[in-house]
């Protein structure tokens, strides 16, 4: 298999090109030892680095391959990544074609999509770059280390509902539900995370169940090969739904239905670089208020960076939880954020008492 088929997606992004994954490919990843070092390095060979040094484990190693078959092991190494004290500042710098990419020991798994896009930011430019780590991070209020009994339905088991589900499983109890009726394709494997290549073809809410199955004995999950419909989501009954979904058509339903339902909403859109995550809870503003009419028509498929829709996946299961705890720290509040250009923004966003969906409603 030619891996330019692999990385298809991803080579519709602009300024990411072939130019830019065959240097990648030819890159070769240090000792990865901490969590964050560990996610790092993933995210890496999810967007095209092909090599991954002898000095890992035998068990990182694998892991490796199988997420990314053209992965070979390697005696060297031109990409180190390690811990630095004493400040939040994450550094990478670039030198004779090796690179270096210092990460605060205060970092969490959670800066690891923001670390990646330094580092690859670093490479495609050929020079070094600095950013504060806090001034990245959304203003979320609580740090839970798990949910009372709620029923959450996820919609979507792609890009942003895999490191979504993955989340949320840490922090759940009660049910989870997944609502998916695509199969996996192959140029969905460099970002979906629970799939590989053994998996092409099959359905995902086939696939999902058997990853899964080994999760915490205190969520029950069940995955629905259907469309999301209001029968569904009258069947299931879910305090919130998680929409992960790529297209606004689905999410006009979703915002739709919740709203005639009073149903909490979290959601979140990404393409390129760059992406959003809301919430849309009883009383603020719902998708309709908060997207606007002009950005529902553009229904353009655009490319994607794994980097990028995991840190959207990551950050709808930190929203998901926010809500379930404490819901009005994020009522009427949506934040933005652009990998490339190192933008991130929390906004917030009033009700349009006019709106079709929610003016008369809620």
């Amino acid at each position: 298999m030619d891996s330019t088929t692999w990385y298809d997606r991803q080579l519709d992004v602009p300024g990411f090109d072939c130019g830019l994954l065959k240097h990648l490919n030819s890159l070769s990843i240090g000792r990865a030892q901490s969590p964050v070092e560990k996610l790092v390095a993933e995210l890496l060979v999810r967007m095209g680095v092909h090599g991954v040094s002898s000095v890992n484990s035998p068990s990182f190693i694998s892991s490796m391959v199988r997420i990314n078959p053209f992965v070979r092991e390697t005696h060297s190494s031109n990409i180190e990544l390690t811990s630095s004290s004493g400040s939040n500042a994450a550094i990478a710098n670039v030198s004779a074609n090796s690179y270096r990419l210092a990460i605060p020991s205060e970092a969490t798994p959670y800066d690891s999509p923001v670390l990646s896009a330094l580092l690859i930011d670093t490479i495609k430019k050929s020079e070094g770059r600095m950013i504060d780590l806090p001034s990245t991070r959304p203003p979320l209020m609580s740090h839970p280390d798990s949910t009372s009994n709620s029923r959450v339905m996820v919609v979507g088991a792609g890009g942003l509902g895999c490191p979504a589900i993955s989340h949320l499983l840490n922090w759940l109890k009660g049910s989870l539900a997944v609502v998916d009726h695509d199969t996996v394709a192959v140029t969905d494997l460099h970002r979906q995370v629970f799939y590989t290549l053994s998996d092409v073809g099959r359905k995902k809410a086939r696939v999902l169940p058997e990853r899964l199955s080994k999760g915490s004995q205190e969520l029950h999950m069940v995955a629905f090969d259907k469309p999301f419909s209001e029968e569904l989501l009258d069947h299931f009954k879910p305090d919130m739904v998680v929409s992960a979904v790529d297209n606004t058509s689905t999410r006009r339903e979703i915002n739709r239905i919740c709203v005639e339902r009073s149903i909490d909403v979290v959601d979140a859109g990404v393409n390129d670089y760059g992406g959003y995550i809301t919430s849309y809870t009883v009383g603020s503003a719902c998708y309709v208020c908060t997207i606007g009419s002009a950005a529902m028509r553009d229904q353009k498929k655009k490319g994607i960076l794994t980097m990028t829709s995991y840190h959207g996946g990551m950050l709808l299961a930190r929203y998901a939880v926010e809500l379930l705890v404490n819901k009005e720290a994020l009522r009427g509040k949506i934040f933005v954020f652009d990998l490339s250009r190192f933008i991130f923004e929390a906004f917030d966003v009033e009700r349009n008492k006019r709106c079709e969906v929610c003016g008369g409603n809620r």
